[in-house]
């Protein structure tokens, strides 16, 4: 990006400022202006590092070289950067899961060649949100005194509803609330049948420690990342217990009959798919051996590497590189205090160049999320100028003759 400013006389060297925009990440002053310098410089080019103009900010120098040899004749550049990293205070964790959430509901919008990274993220933050719960659950179970069945973490707020229920169907007959009073005592009955069939039938026990976990994790899935997310967990949900399952019925397979192991192989461990004696899952599902069920040992295990895993992506990459684009992208109230202040001082420090008069060229250099605030810096400083310019229909001209300009350019 580029734009050009009179200098303020008409004997003034040709002089360029280079504003170095960073990107995301733990950055330092000057680092990337510095990386930029000796990128576009010829090796051996000498820098020369003076403060800034105003003398106020000595933390962000400006790095000069002199005599660089254009088609235009010498000119002197000044590589100046705008550094917003501090600007950014230390974003909570929560922050970027909520926007990676959000980014999920919006569904794989991205090239075709990079919707592959919607779908793994997606997958990863379902198994996360799945692992959580299957732990919480546990925890629940283990450390509470009362609650020593998975299914009464069920029945018992639906003992609360169907009790409220209740007494809505009771005083609205009072009141001779008729469609209400119905309503209320058809949903109390069929709550009150339900608790009746969890708390009598040990079956029920037995699909709620395996069901309750997953149900609750799509439920969660769901609300925090819309039906894309729960589809994406569905379809993890599959693939892990198509491998776990087939892992614990080799497991199972293990205890075959020492004693007369051929006979034993014929007949549990054939293959007559026709046969209603041949069951190579039953084991698996009596033991309650699904994948994310209370009773499978090794979903725990993966629902703590999981977790384990995302604290250090957080540590790593997540925290200190999207942290910064969460807080700049994501619209909550939170977030607009740190927006429009990089952005008062992104354009205070375009307008400090164009008012300094020293410059007949300045070229804007972004990078990442700098790239963004770059934009956000020029519409605003236009939006803050286009006044003063001149009418558009007076640079015909100008206009006409840059589009057929001819640069030549020599080879060195």
């Amino acid at each position: 990006m580029e734009s050009t400013n009179k200098v303020s006389s008409p004997t003034s060297p040709l002089r360029t400022a280079v504003l170095v925009i960073h990107g995301i990440g733990n950055q330092r002053a000057l680092e990337t202006v510095r990386g930029v310098a000796s990128a576009v410089l010829k090796p051996g080019t000498k820098l020369w590092l003076h403060p800034e103009m105003s003398g106020v900010d000595v933390d962000l120098s400006v790095l000069t070289a002199t005599g660089i040899e254009t088609v235009e004749g010498r000119r002197d550049v000044d590589f100046h950067e705008f550094y917003w990293a501090h600007l950014m205070s230390e974003t909570r964790a929560i922050a970027v899961l909520l926007w990676l959430f959000e980014l999920v509901r919006k569904g794989p919008l991205l090239k075709k060649g990079l919707n592959a990274v919607w779908w793994g993220t997606a997958a990863f933050l379902a198994t996360g949100v799945a692992s959580v719960t299957l732990i919480l659950l546990h925890l629940i179970q283990r450390l509470s005194e009362i609650v020593d069945e998975v299914a009464a973490l069920v029945l018992a707020p639906i003992f609360v509803i169907c009790t409220a229920i209740a007494y809505a169907a009771i005083s609205s007959t009072i009141e001779r609330a008729w469609k209400i009073s119905i309503r209320a005592i058809i949903i109390s009955i069929l709550l009150a049948a339900f608790l009746h069939f969890g708390i009598n039938y040990r079956e029920f026990y037995h699909y709620t420690d395996i069901f309750l976990p997953p149900t609750l994790s799509g439920l969660i899935v769901l609300v925090a990342m819309g039906r894309r997310g729960l589809l994406v967990w569905f379809l993890v949900y599959l693939i892990i217990n198509c491998s776990l399952m087939v892992i614990q019925n080799a497991r199972w397979q293990v205890w075959w009959d020492r004693s007369n192991i051929l006979a034993d192989i014929l007949k549990n461990h054939w293959i007559p798919f026709f046969t209603p004696e041949w069951q190579p899952f039953w084991h698996v599902w009596h033991e309650g051996w699904i994948a994310w069920s209370m009773t499978e040992h090794w979903s725990t295990t993966i629902a703590c590497w999981t977790l384990v895993l995302y604290f250090a992506l957080n540590a790593v990459f997540l925290q200190s590189f999207l942290g910064d684009a969460a807080r700049y992208f994501r619209n909550s109230p939170g977030n607009v205090a740190v927006r429009r202040e990089i952005r008062k001082q992104a354009v205070a420090t375009l307008a400090a160049l164009h008012e300094s008069a020293s410059y007949d060229r300045i070229i804007i250099v972004a990078h990442s999320l700098g790239s963004v605030i770059g934009y956000d810096m020029l519409r605003s400083y236009f939006s803050r100028i286009c006044n003063n310019l001149p009418n558009p229909r007076d640079l015909d001209a100008d206009i006409e003759q840059l589009d057929t300009l001819i640069l030549i350019i020599p080879v060195t």
